[in-house]
């Protein structure tokens, strides 16, 4: 998708554009992009994802921002900006989330386990008062 929109472009077509116009459009469609990926990959934050989709999502969020430089490379440098800062805010967002998922897969198991969970309670306390 974003080889097909990007590569058509040229450094001419560019030229006749009013960048400071351009600039703001495309920070307000890659704000709804970005926050429209992160609710498809990850519909409810609070649920910790299968670990296959946590592998997937942390694989699209190392290789985006790579992808993308090649796709607009011919792009001015103030749209270049705009949507560098936008993938390494999206891709730091996926990064975030699957850390969390994968906390949240950890944990499960103690939480469900109310004597492991007591254990756990009484271990952070001890510590906490040892300090």
């Amino acid at each position: 998708m974003m080889r097909n929109f990007w590569q058509p472009l040229t450094a001419a077509y560019f030229s006749t554009l009013h960048m400071a116009d351009v600039v703001l459009k495309v920070r307000e469609i890659d704000d709804v992009y970005y926050q429209r990926g992160l609710s498809g990959l990850l519909a409810d934050p609070l649920a910790p994802p299968s670990l296959p989709t946590l592998q997937a999502i942390r694989l699209i969020s190392r290789n985006y921002e790579r992808m993308l430089l090649i796709f607009i490379q011919q792009c001015p440098q103030e749209l270049l900006t705009v949507e560098i800062l936008g993938a390494t805010t999206f891709c730091h967002s996926l990064k975030l989330r699957t850390n969390l998922g994968h906390l949240c897969l950890s944990i499960a198991p103690i939480i469900s386990n109310s004597h492991m969970l007591a254990e756990l309670v009484w271990n952070l306390e001890t510590s906490f008062l040892q300090q």
